[in-house]
This record gives structure tokens, sequence and C-alpha cells, in this order.
């Protein structure tokens, strides 16, 4: 995909995915019990609109909610345990995709770093920041005001590919296809049903 990089917002919100709510967070309530809500930092909502009301996470069926029978929005306060961290870099797509900071700083340590529940974090989101808006975004970082939203002077593009294959030294480097993306394609392609795979023949 490709997008442009056309503001940050500094100490935001997570707005929890549909699916993690169902599968972890409600999940986490039903093992841990509602203590586990205060410690992440997170509120519940009757919807996504602006003017939704919080709920009080007493009065509902946690059960219905990991089922996918209820469905409420949950929202992570900023602070230390966000998993947005102090900023996110905001490139508008169809897919919903950004970039952003992250308190888990000890995957970057990792071989394997394909934790991301579909944005794509970053070691150091504060340098880049800094990068694209100057001290500004020292100062924004270092704040407390929530959703201080930044616009950049100039657009930046981001381009993200996705490849298991690439060129290595003299050779080829082969990667595990996380996302199940080779199979349909070389089923394609051996099937004949592309330009590419008639032009190979």
């Amino acid at each position: 995909m490709t997008g442009l990089i056309r503001h940050a917002i500094f100490n935001p919100y997570w707005n929890v995915p549909a699916d993690l709510v169902r599968t972890t967070v409600a999940q986490n309530v039903l093992d841990q019990g509602l203590g586990y809500l205060e410690t992440e930092g997170m509120a519940v909502f009757a919807g996504y609109e602006d003017d939704a009301p919080e709920l009080d996470p007493t009065t509902l069926d946690w059960q219905a909610i990991h089922r996918g029978d209820l469905e409420v929005r949950v929202r992570q306060r900023p602070g230390a345990r966000n998993m947005m961290g102090k900023v996110k870099l905001m490139l508008p797509n169809p897919l919903g995709i950004y970039l952003h900071d992250t308190p888990n700083k000890a995957v970057f340590g990792e071989e394997a770093r394909y934790v991301s529940s579909g944005c794509v974090r970053l070691e150091d989101a504060v340098a880049l920041a800094t990068q694209l808006l100057g001290d500004t975004a020292l100062e924004k970082a270092a704040g407390e005001e929530i959703e201080q939203r930044v616009e950049l002077e100039k657009p930046v593009p981001v381009y993200i590919t996705y490849f298991t294959a690439m060129p290595s030294g003299g050779g080829l480097a082969l990667r595990e296809d996380i996302y199940g993306r080779d199979a349909p394609l070389l089923a394609q392609l051996q099937g004949g049903g592309s330009a590419l795979a008639q032009a190979g023949r």
C-alpha cells in the first residue's frame, strides 16, 4: 500500500479494534475481572460516535461480548501502558493503517516481529516525528495534553510492501509467508490464469 503522512497525533487514545475487544479484552475481563480494565486504562462506550455514552462495565455481559453477540467500543487512555505510545503518524487510507509508537520496545530485539494488530509499530516513533516536525514533536511528546494533532507542512509518502523472497548476497532469501498470500498467487501462476503465467510459457 501507499499513503501520505499528513499529520501526527501526540498522546493519543487507542480505540481497540473490534476483533481484539472480543478476543483479548473480553477474555482478559473474564479471566482477571473488571480490574483489568482499570489497570490498562480502558473505558467502554456504546459506539464509535464522538458523543457515544460511556458504559458501566459492571453492567455488561462480557461473555456476550466475547462471543461477538454484543459489540462495544473500548478505548485506552494515553499513558505509559497505551499501545500507541507517545505518538501516531497518520496516513489516511482505506485500510485504516498508520504508524505508531509502542510501550513494548523489547519486541524489536526479536527476529520475528510480526506481532502488530494491523498497523506499523515504530522502534523510535518520536525520533521520526521529530524529523518530520522538528522540535515541535519533542515538545508535544513531553507534554500531557491528550490527542494533540499537528499537521505536516508537506505530506510525506510511505510505501509498504510484502515480500517472501528477496535477493541476498549471491542467492535468494526466503521468509515465512505469514499472511498466506503466496499459495493463491502460485496457484494462479501455475493455472495459467494470468498474463505473467502465459508469458512465461
